[in-house]
């Protein structure tokens, strides 16, 4: 029995070879969406897209245009001069209740540029600056940052535009920050946008009563305040300084021979920052700024020798 072998009853061969399979990395493998064609290197895309939206600028600009020749040519047909019709167009001045806006701003970054654009707008509506200091801020203020502010007050009972700023600590937002209608806390963050807004409805003749194009270089010059300077690095603030002094080389202001609002603002930030190295040209409009008539009502200023 040892010797005999045994064969088995039912020999089925496999239904499939088991071979090396190669698994996945991931549980679902899908094309990348942010590989875009414009994104990786597809210039003639890019191109494209850029061309488009410059075309459809220049199209917003012609259609202002036109639109400022009618209103011009309108005001002349009704017998209206070139100041009546500045009055009825550069600015809403409340009837009934005064206008309220807030500010708050930590005091490491006081918003020096409403000192400078004060006058404008209290040209155009009686205006009345308060300051209050938050409990978080209780010591941090000087008396000097106080009684620069103070200064712009004007008899309360009188404005129909009061700004109020709260000189308040916040750790998680270093940037001064409006409140337009305190029961309905819209904010507007920003010295820059702060301005904007004031300007463009307060006084608009340092701001958009401009052309388009000269517009559009105020807010280029803000764009590079707010980004480059203040939220950047000592070689981007370099940069900025140093595009500001080859720009005055050739103008007597930022975008031309007219002061506009990035000046008035750009002047009042860096009119008030110790230890900064600037070039000559910067040196002579900072000086030619400060003797402006609305500018040279402040005193606050530190003029860079």
């Amino acid at each position: 029995m040892e010797g005999i072998s045994y064969k088995p009853m039912y020999k089925v061969r496999p239904y499939f070879v088991i071979r090396k399979v190669k698994l996945p990395d991931c549980m679902y493998l899908l094309r990348s969406l942010h590989k875009l064609p414009s994104l990786t290197g597809d210039e003639e895309d890019y191109k494209r897209a850029l061309d488009n939206l410059e075309y459809r600028q220049q199209v917003i600009f012609s259609r202002i245009k036109e639109i400022q020749e009618t209103v011009i040519k309108t005001a002349q047909n009704v017998g209206l001069s070139q100041g009546e019709l500045q009055e009825l167009t550069e600015s809403y001045v409340p009837k009934g209740n005064p206008i309220d806006i807030v500010i708050t701003c930590p005091p490491t970054s006081p918003p020096y540029s409403l000192l400078g654009l004060y006058p404008f707008i209290n040209k155009s509506i009686p205006t009345c600056i308060k300051t209050h200091v938050h409990s978080s801020a209780i010591g941090k203020v000087s008396k000097e940052l106080l009684a620069s502010f103070s200064s712009c007050e004007s008899v309360i009972t009188q404005a129909k535009l009061k700004i109020t700023i709260i000189w308040k600590e916040d750790v998680n937002d270093s940037d001064p920050s409006m409140i337009l209608t305190p029961n309905k806390q819209i904010p507007v963050s920003g010295i820059a946008n702060i301005c904007r807004f004031l300007s463009r409805r307060f006084c608009p003749e340092i701001y958009e009563s401009f052309d388009p194009k000269i517009s559009a270089q105020v807010d280029t010059w803000l764009d590079s305040l707010s980004l480059s300077y203040i939220h950047g690095n000592a070689k981007e603030k370099g940069a900025v300084l140093r595009r500001m002094n080859s720009s005055l080389g050739s103008a007597e202001f930022l975008t031309g021979n007219t002061l506009t609002l990035a000046d008035v603002v750009l002047f009042c930030v860096l009119g008030n920052e110790k230890g900064i190295k600037i070039g000559g040209n910067v040196k002579k409009w900072m000086k030619h700024c400060h003797n402006v008539t609305p500018l040279a009502s402040v005193s606050c200023f530190y003029l860079n020798e």
